[in-house]
């Protein structure tokens, strides 16, 4: 039988999985409006990568937890 914590663990693998699609969508439409030429404002590309880079620090933090929890608990990935 599975404990709690290994459900946690998977709970937060899936979340992990769920943001990292969502910054390279988020990265790819920046791209995709970018190359049609619609003239993004340079506020607006700023933002844009302010809000990936927040994101990206978030999964990191989210990775490192992770480790932690599976170094403490024995998991397996």
């Amino acid at each position: 039988m599975q404990t709690k914590k290994y459900y946690q663990y998977l709970y937060l693998l899936e979340k992990i999985k769920v943001r990292e699609e969502k910054l390279g969508y988020s990265m790819l439409h920046m791209d995709y409006w970018d190359n049609m030429g619609t003239g993004l404002s340079s506020e607006g590309i700023d933002k844009w990568e302010n809000s990936d880079e927040l994101e990206q620090n978030r999964i990191n933090h989210l990775k490192k937890w992770l480790n932690k929890v599976r170094e403490k608990y024995q998991l397996n990935k």
